[in-house]
């Protein structure tokens, strides 16, 4: 008799046990729920800022000119070594040229080669700095605004959103792209008034 008394109080200690267990579990679910029904998200269109920030607008103007110039000297560049080609080949087939001169020629031709290779390297270098400058300045100015802006807003998350990106369906109502445009504009405006 003692036997069976021990092993019913075991069982309901064990029932008491499983139940705290699932009564904590349950509690530990709905906290997480309910801090899950609380986040607070919006995004930023990353296409459409790009299309409609002044900033971001003016500085890709300033450097298609500048990767234009670059591209124009390069170009001048290799038709210079062109036409130094096609004048030698012409007095060489004309037998114009000594042994010498030829050797000369090809000696020239092939430090101009070199030249316009080395400028190209060069010139491609400097453009991808400054293009990573740019993406870093602009990274920055976004960061920056974004903490500001989220001071007053109180958002948990500020996603960003592009076409083709990871996230795959943006709900329109947390969309803060355009009051973000807005005041990044008017920042950047204020910036340039001053001459910063």
């Amino acid at each position: 008799m003692a036997c069976i008394i021990s092993v019913l109080l075991l069982a309901s200690c064990q029932n008491k046990n499983n139940e705290t267990t699932s009564a904590a579990a349950t509690t530990a679910k709905s906290d997480t729920a309910k801090k899950a029904a609380k986040v607070s998200i919006a995004y930023v269109n990353l296409d459409t800022l790009e299309a409609k920030y002044a900033y971001f607008k003016e500085s890709k103007e300033q450097f298609e000119k500048h990767q234009s110039s670059v591209e124009a000297q390069l170009k001048a560049s290799a038709s210079k070594i062109q036409e130094e080609y096609t004048g030698f080949q012409q007095k060489y087939q004309a037998r114009q040229l000594s042994q010498s001169e030829v050797e000369a020629a090809q000696r020239r031709l092939q430090q101009m080669q070199q030249g316009l290779e080395t400028k190209r390297q060069s010139l491609t270098r400097q453009l991808m700095d400054e293009q990573e400058q740019f993406t870093q300045k602009l990274q920055n100015q976004l960061d920056s605004f974004l903490a500001e802006y989220n001071k007053d807003k109180h958002y948990d998350y500020i996603l960003s959103y592009m076409n083709g990106g990871n996230i795959l369906v943006a709900n329109p109502d947390y969309d803060i792209t355009n009051d973000v445009i807005k005041e990044m504009n008017k920042a950047y405006q204020a910036e340039k008034k001053n001459g910063k």
